[in-house]
């Protein structure tokens, strides 16, 4: 849940681009749309930041943030929407090989 505080300024700095704040995803929110606790997001959040800076993204890695409040990464509820659909499912290109 938001804080009063966060709520007034993601309205603030929305308003430059017209969107409404409830267009906008807090990675707890995204946490809670994927089925993970809010450590997990941030671990995710975290890795794919890391991959993408060296240049080695993978399919499933959480998109980049759609903007930033302060410090506040924030996601557009459509980006999330779609990332979540176009995820790779689970045992999709992992594990250890099946043993013969």
């Amino acid at each position: 849940m938001m804080t009063a505080a966060l709520r007034q300024h993601i309205y603030d700095a929305s308003m430059a681009d017209g969107r409404p704040i409830e267009d906008y995803l807090t990675l707890e929110q995204v946490a809670a749309r994927a089925g993970w606790s809010l450590k997990t997001a941030r671990t995710m959040h975290y890795r794919a930041n890391r991959r993408r800076a060296a240049g080695e993204p993978r399919p499933g890695d959480l998109p980049e943030p759609d903007h930033r409040f302060g410090r506040t990464p924030v996601w557009l509820d459509d980006s999330i929407t779609q990332w979540l659909n176009s995820r790779p499912g689970q045992g999709v290109g992992g594990g250890p090989k099946p043993r013969r």
